[in-house]
């Protein structure tokens, strides 16, 4: 309970129960009731953490799967070297490596790799310019529905070149 001054003095003030009347008399009183404190019970609720969970993945090796005929489409396995000039065309290209960045002969060179499209754009173009009849044939394989290699034509027949004789990378062949 709280005591209030007023104007007039503390001995005008009246105090019962929860409340103080303030005022000279009974007519001009206000009764002010005290702030009272209330505890207020906190209570928090127990959250379990969500926790990701490693899953370990497994995978498999698998043959690839090609969708083109198998007769048409030889590559002999063992470098040429009785012909020097395709014998070096296909060693020029074997240095380089395998990126899906790069699509051109051109960025093959400036940037030593490239896909199937830049190894075939520029073992085309040397094979042509060497003097070779050559052309550049694309066809569906597991990794690609749009992979390109080159096929020269020798001896009545085209052939596909023998990249793994050369050590190509395994996307290329």
């Amino acid at each position: 309970m709280f005591v209030f001054p007023s104007a007039i003095g503390a001995a005008d003030q009246n105090t019962s129960g929860n409340g103080v009347t303030i005022g000279p008399s009974e007519s001009k009183t206000v009764l002010v009731h005290a702030a009272t404190k209330k505890k207020v019970k906190k209570t928090y609720k127990k959250v379990k953490a969500a926790t990701k969970k490693k899953v370990k993945k497994t995978y498999k090796k698998v043959k690839a799967a090609s969708s083109y005929k198998s007769s048409s489409y030889k590559s002999s396995g063992t470098a040429d070297t009785s012909d020097p000039t395709l014998d070096s065309i296909m060693r020029s290209g074997s240095g380089y490596r395998y990126s899906s960045a790069y699509h051109t002969g051109a960025d093959l060179v400036a940037h030593g790799c490239g896909d199937c499209w830049a190894f075939s754009d520029y073992l085309n173009g040397k094979f042509q310019a060497a003097g070779y009849q050559s052309r550049i044939v694309q066809y569906a394989t597991s990794y690609s529905s749009r992979h390109r290699s080159v096929q020269l034509y020798q001896n009545g027949a085209w052939k596909t070149v023998p990249y793994r004789a050369y050590g190509y990378p395994y996307l290329i062949v």
